[in-house]
């Protein structure tokens, strides 16, 4: 078992979504969401693709994939960035079989290089 991470691709913006949008209802209500609140699917992408061509500095938005053998499982992102001070951290592991096994653990000790270095980046 091959785990790995890296940013995300304009390719995968539809999976973040989807994988919001296509989720059980209380699923999202235990997450703290509502679904009823989510954009519609059109402008959500367009937003993230938007956000996706912005310098770090500038992001709104920043995405890691998650893979298992070479194979996206999931992605943690940050939100509510405040370069050189916070940011929001989120993890998710799409696939609910995954879940509860140790990885996201592994997969955040590898993520957090990534955080870091758009946290301390100026442009």
């Amino acid at each position: 078992m091959k785990l790995s991470v890296r940013e995300l691709t304009v390719n995968e913006i539809e999976n973040i979504v989807d994988y919001f949008i296509d989720a059980d209802s209380d699923f999202v209500k235990r997450m703290g969401a509502d679904k009823s609140k989510f954009p519609k699917r059109k402008e959500w992408i367009a937003k993230l693709e938007s956000d996706f061509r912005n310098t770090y500095f500038e992001k709104e938005f920043y995405y890691i994939v998650w893979l298992l053998d070479d194979q996206p499982i999931g992605h943690s992102n940050i939100n509510q960035i405040e370069f050189g001070k916070t940011a929001t951290m989120h993890l998710h592991l799409w696939d609910n079989t995954k879940r509860k096994k140790g990885l996201g653990l592994e997969f955040l000790l590898m993520t957090i290089p990534y955080f870091s270095k758009i946290l301390t980046s100026r442009n």
